[in-house]
């Protein structure tokens, strides 16, 4: 063999070596934690211990065994290992959301409520997610009421004699706002087969589609209005929603941004770019926008709303605090005001002022799984653990189904 074929060779069975020691020591691993599970049910605590230590000392980056370790410490009363050992399976593994709520669970038993309030999962505005979509939810009704207009204004055309074109649209357009969807598509593929193609048309079919679940078809249709008609921006709206659903936020800021370079002064369209800049992160863009939505339409109330809420994710809590106030002082009745104070107060760890505004808020909406969600956790923190776990119990029922995680961690031990 050539000399310079020796290295790849030696390289070639070394690699070989690395694979098969991998693979053996992840079988060492699986085993030890196996016989550790073995010894646990057996109720053999320093076996078990002694397992998923062996395990760890093989591969001291397996969060699984860090957990396991952590379970053991916890039933023989050592916590302080025990959150040690739940810290480290964050650290391995930060995305185990069941990791947090252990961690956070220890605290609570060990009367730590500050350092459990600090969990990242239960901190209200990490809940933004929540707002921001049914904020969305909203913009879906923006875009559905764009077309009752729309059928006004066919309604109008027609009794001055227009075509059969807009009889068709007028029909489809009815079908629609019945949720009638099926036969509103059915409808409007007699109209593509019997008249020239409108933009209107293939918009219209877009926003049918994607109420029903056809995202990747709504979207083609949104396209082919574009095509027709590369100055409509109310397509080019549509399609950045339709992105939204399908969660590609990078395409659709960018038909957000085409759309509002054709259409400036419209609120709407500065308030839903602003909800992407807020999934993308980007919370200073997402104020300017909501700001700006704000200032074309003062009264546009969830402008407002995101418009605080995004201060409070960027750590602005003082202007937070000083525009909620503002607010209520304008309308004391305003719910979403005292939710976001509520929130306000959870953060600063003041839980009784947190479960009065929370409070406030649920006598608007008293079902709102959300709500009561986060004014269980205050109860919780401020040691009421039934109150509390009631609230969970309450909270998932209503839908939200993190509650019941939290319930299993924080309650039923």
């Amino acid at each position: 063999m050539p000399p310079h074929r020796k290295p790849y060779v030696i390289n070639k069975f070394l690699l070989f070596l690395l694979i098969v020691s991998n693979v053996l020591s992840g079988q060492r691993v699986a085993t030890f934690i196996s016989e550790g599970d073995l010894a646990m049910k057996l109720g053999n605590w320093n076996a078990a211990i002694n397992m998923y230590s062996s395990a760890i000392d093989i591969d001291n980056t397996d969060a699984k065994a860090y957990i396991k370790r952590a379970r053991v410490y916890e039933i023989t009363g050592n916590g302080d290992l025990a959150k040690l050992d739940y810290e480290r399976a964050i650290f391995h593994n930060p995305f185990a959301r069941v990791y947090y709520l252990n961690k956070a669970r220890l605290e609570l038993l060990g009367k730590n409520f500050y350092g459990a309030g600090e969990n990242p999962l239960f901190n209200p505005i990490n809940e933004g997610i929540l707002t921001f979509t049914s904020s969305f939810q909203m913009t879906e009704r923006m875009l559905r009421n764009r077309y009752i207009d729309a059928f006004d204004n066919l309604e109008s055309r027609l009794r001055v004699g227009e075509g059969d074109t807009d009889v068709y649209l007028r029909d489809a357009l009815l079908l629609f706002n019945r949720g009638d969807y099926q036969e509103a598509i059915v409808l409007i593929g007699e109209m593509k087969a019997n008249s020239d193609v409108t933009t209107l048309m293939y918009d219209l079919e877009g926003l049918i589609l994607l109420h029903n679940g056809g995202i990747e078809d709504a979207i083609d249709a949104f396209t082919q209005a574009i095509m027709l008609q590369p100055h409509y921006s109310q397509a080019y709206q549509n399609r950045a929603y339709a992105y939204v659903r399908m969660g590609n936020m990078d395409h659709a800021l960018k038909d957000y941004e085409m759309a509002i370079s054709l259409d400036r002064d419209q609120a709407d369209l500065h308030f839903q770019r602003g909800l992407v800049f807020c999934h993308l992160g980007r919370y200073e863009s997402a104020l300017q926008d909501f700001s700006k939505a704000r200032q074309l339409e003062p009264d546009f109330s969830q402008a407002t709303f995101n418009w605080i809420f995004t201060l409070m994710l960027t750590g602005k809590y003082t202007d937070a605090y000083f525009h909620i106030n503002n607010r209520l002082n304008e309308n004391p009745r305003d719910p979403s005001s005292y939710y976001l104070r509520a929130s306000l107060y959870f953060i600063y760890g003041d839980y009784t002022k947190a479960i009065n505004d929370f409070t406030l808020y649920l006598d608007h909406f008293p079902n709102d799984p959300y709500a009561i969600f986060n004014r269980g956790m205050a109860y919780i923190l401020k040691n009421q653990v039934i109150t509390g776990c009631n609230e969970l119990i309450r909270s998932f029922q209503g839908g939200f189904l993190l509650a019941e995680e939290v319930n299993l961690a924080f309650c039923r031990v």
